[in-house]
C-alpha cells in the first residue's frame, strides 16, 4: 500500500549520477532519446537521485507514495550516467 517502506539498488559506473523515475503507465510507443529508449509515460516523477558508490551500487530505502493503491502496477526506470536503464514493474500489495 502507499507508504510503506521499498528499498532499491542501482547498479553503475562508480561516480555516475542515478535518478530514478517512476510513472502509472508504459508508453504504447516507446520514446527514442540520446539517453536510450524511455518506458514510461510522461507523467513520470523522480522517486531518487543519488550518486553511484565505489563498489558500483547506489541503495535506498525510501517510502512510496501514500497514493498508491493496492493491486495497482508502477513502472520504474533510472537514467544511470547517461544511459537509461531497463524498465521494471512493481505491483503494490
Amino acid at each position: 500500500m502507499g507508504g510503506e517502506p521499498v528499498s532499491l539498488r542501482v547498479v553503475g559506473t562508480p561516480g555516475d549520477l542515478a535518478i530514478i523515475g517512476f510513472g502509472a503507465g508504459l508508453r504504447i510507443h516507446p520514446l527514442p532519446t540520446l539517453y536510450g529508449v524511455l518506458y514510461i509515460k510522461h507523467s513520470t516523477q523522480r522517486l531518487a537521485k543519488g550518486t553511484i558508490n565505489s563498489v558500483g551500487t547506489f541503495r535506498i530505502t525510501k517510502e512510496v507514495p501514500a497514493t498508491w493503491s493496492q493491486d495497482e502496477e508502477y513502472y520504474l526506470q533510472a537514467l544511470i550516467g547517461n544511459e537509461l536503464s531497463n524498465v521494471y514493474a512493481v505491483a503494490v500489495e
